[in-house]
């Protein structure tokens, strides 16, 4: 008897090694649990707070790069508009050019008719040369026919002053391409300020048109920039989205992890609620056994045991719907386990009561 009593002592002992083992994994699985809440709720937090930023960032990003594009489009349009004006003001000055060489040409006509004059005078001069000599050897005929009274000497001098009268003429001659000289000049001097005007033009010209490439290249140089700064923000956006993606994928697999070790200590602990139920079914009439106790425990000892294993036993704390047959069997196991918790008591009351009357 004292053999059967040592080895369910020990057996007794065994399960409650392995029960406190299972309670301290139980505790330990419930520790780890409640951590992995814990930073999935941190992590779920983050997430959010980078969306958060990440929208934050994306619309000033849009901001500026609206406010950006809006002072390109002015700067283009003012560029467009002064290009406009410098067209109008090339246009008007290539009439002015225009202008400008026909008077030039103009110029170059009385140049020519003034060439032509003047070689029209030097003959002139040099026939009014010629007449004038005859003038002067007629004249001496005069005086000579005069002295003989000579009428071939009176025709002479009738000729003669027909060639005062062509001197007369010549002298004419002489005063219109004097006046054609001087108009001449007049022209040379407006083809001069025609050509200068046209040189000072073309300098300015040239000057606007260095200044309007100059503007075109800032203007293009600032697009550049802009869409390298677009291009570089919608790289990091790419990326922080990539990264999102990503710890959104790790905090799916550590919830599905999380969600795997809540399965696994459910199941663990119906496992263990069922073991508990069938020990307590299978030790009905045994309360000792079913609370595993020691034939000398106490009361405390009997209510301590009794709280322990009803903690598993319980159908309330099985793990079990109401309509499972497992709820049913844990229900029953809690009532034979409540009895033999009362019998223990009782008998233990007993005993004290027998005990004080006997001493």
């Amino acid at each position: 008897m004292g053999v059967v009593a040592l080895w369910l002592f020990h057996r007794a002992t065994s399960r409650e090694d392995e029960l406190a083992q299972a309670k301290q994994d139980l505790a330990d699985l419930q520790n780890e649990l409640s951590s992995s809440r814990v930073q999935l709720a941190e992590q779920t937090k983050r997430i959010a707070d980078f969306d958060a930023t990440l929208q934050a960032e994306v619309q000033a990003l849009q901001s500026l790069m609206g406010d950006e594009c809006e002072a390109l489009r002015s700067q283009c349009t003012e560029a467009q508009r002064q290009h406009e004006g410098t067209v109008l003001a090339l246009q008007q000055r290539e009439a002015e050019l225009a202008e400008a060489r026909a008077a030039a040409i103009e110029a170059a006509t009385l140049r020519s008719q003034c060439t032509e004059a003047q070689r029209q005078h030097d003959g002139t001069m040099l026939a009014l040369q010629q007449r004038e000599a005859e003038l002067v050897e007629a004249r001496a005929a005069a005086v000579e026919a005069a002295k003989r009274d000579d009428l071939a000497a009176a025709k002479a001098a009738a000729a003669a002053r027909e060639a005062e009268v062509a001197v007369a003429a010549a002298v004419k001659s002489e005063t219109q391409l004097e006046w054609m000289r001087e108009k001449l000049a007049a022209a040379c001097s407006d083809a001069r300020v025609a050509e200068e005007l046209k040189t000072a033009q073309k300098e300015e010209w040239a000057k606007e048109r260095r200044a309007l490439e100059a503007a075109e290249s800032a203007v293009r140089a600032e697009l550049q920039e802009a869409r390298t700064r677009l291009v570089e923000a919608a790289r990091r956006l790419e990326e922080q989205q990539a990264s999102a993606k990503a710890k959104a994928k790790e905090l799916k697999n550590e919830l599905r992890l999380l969600e795997s070790a809540e399965a696994a200590r459910m199941e663990a602990r119906r496992e263990n609620s069922a073991r508990e139920v069938k020990h307590v079914l299978d030790s009905i009439g045994k309360p000792y056994k079913m609370l595993r106790l020691q034939l000398d425990c106490t009361a405390a000892e009997v209510r301590e045991a009794h709280r322990r294993l009803l903690l598993h036993v319980h159908p309330d704390k099985c793990g079990a719907n109401a309509n499972e047959p497992v709820w049913a069997q844990a229900n029953k196991a809690s009532t034979v386990m409540k009895d033999a918790h009362d019998l223990l008591l009782r008998r233990l009351e007993t005993q004290g009561s027998t005990g004080a009357r006997g001493a």
